[in-house]
C-alpha cells in the first residue's frame, strides 16, 4: 500500500490507492499505456453493460422493486432513475412516430376537412381559419407538429404531478415526496418501456398483417 499523498482532483489527503473524499484512483505508472487504457474501457463497458441489463430486467417485470431497492439505499447496482426514464423516453419516441401510434392529429380532433361535424373545437378552426387565411394543410401541418413537440414533454409533466397526488393519497404514512416521486419515474418508464418492447412490436406486426390480407 502507498503512502499518504494528496488527490489530484480534490487535493484531499489520500491513504492508499483510493481517495476516501472523492474515490478518486491515484496514477501509477502503468496507467498511460494504451493496454492499460483499453483494459479500463473493456472493465467500464461491462460494468455498464451489466447494470443497464439488470436494471431493464427489474424494470420490465419489477418495476416496484426498484424503488423499494432505491428508498432502501441499495442503489449502485441499478441506473438511476431519472436516466432509465431519459433512455427510455427517448427510445420510445424515436421510434414511435414511425408506427401510428398515438398518433393523433388535427384530423382526429375535429374531424376531416370535408366532415359535417359541427363540434365547439371544429367551430375554432373554422373561424381560425376564415381570419387568418391560412389554407387546412397548414394549418393541420402545424398542429399536428406542435402537438407532437408537446407530447413529449406530458410524461415529464405528469411525474411530479402522480408523485405529489401518491403523497396525498398516502400522507398518513408520512413518506417523502422524492419517494413518490422515484416510483412515478420507474412507473412512467416501466409503461413506455413495455410499449416499445411489446406493443409497437405487435401493433407492427398486425398492420403488415391486414396490409397482406387486404
Amino acid at each position: 500500500m502507498s503512502g499518504s499523498s494528496l488527490c489530484a482532483s480534490c487535493g484531499a489527503e489520500r491513504l492508499g490507492r483510493f481517495c476516501s473524499a472523492c474515490g478518486e484512483r491515484s496514477l501509477e505508472p502503468g496507467d498511460l499505456k494504451l493496454r492499460k487504457m483499453f483494459s479500463d474501457w473493456l472493465d467500464s463497458s461491462f460494468h455498464l453493460d451489466g447494470k443497464l441489463l439488470l436494471t431493464a430486467r427489474k424494470l420490465l417485470f419489477a418495476p416496484g422493486f426498484l424503488t423499494a431497492e432505491w428508498i432502501a439505499g441499495r442503489r449502485t447496482r441499478y441506473s438511476k432513475p431519472f436516466a432509465i426514464f431519459i433512455v427510455v423516453n427517448v427510445l420510445f419516441f424515436l421510434i414511435q412516430p414511425h408506427t401510428g401510434l398515438f398518433s393523433y392529429g388535427l384530423t382526429g380532433f375535429v374531424g376531416a376537412r370535408d366532415s359535417t361535424r359541427t363540434s365547439y373545437e371544429r367551430r375554432l378552426v373554422d373561424e381560425h381559419l376564415a381570419t387568418s387565411g391560412e389554407s387546412w394543410d397548414t394549418y393541420e401541418a402545424h398542429f399536428d407538429a406542435t402537438l407532437q413537440k408537446h407530447r413529449k414533454s406530458l410524461f415529464l409533466v405528469m411525474i411530479p404531478l402522480i408523485g405529489g397526488a401518491l403523497v396525498l393519497l398516502h400522507r398518513g404514512k408520512r413518506r417523502a415526496y422524492a419517494e413518490h416521486l422515484v416510483f412515478s419515474i420507474h412507473l412512467f418508464a416501466f409503461f413506455l418501456f413495455g410499449l416499445v418492447l411489446l406493443v409497437i412490436p405487435a401493433y407492427l406486426l398486425l398492420g403488415a398483417l391486414l396490409e397482406r390480407l387486404g
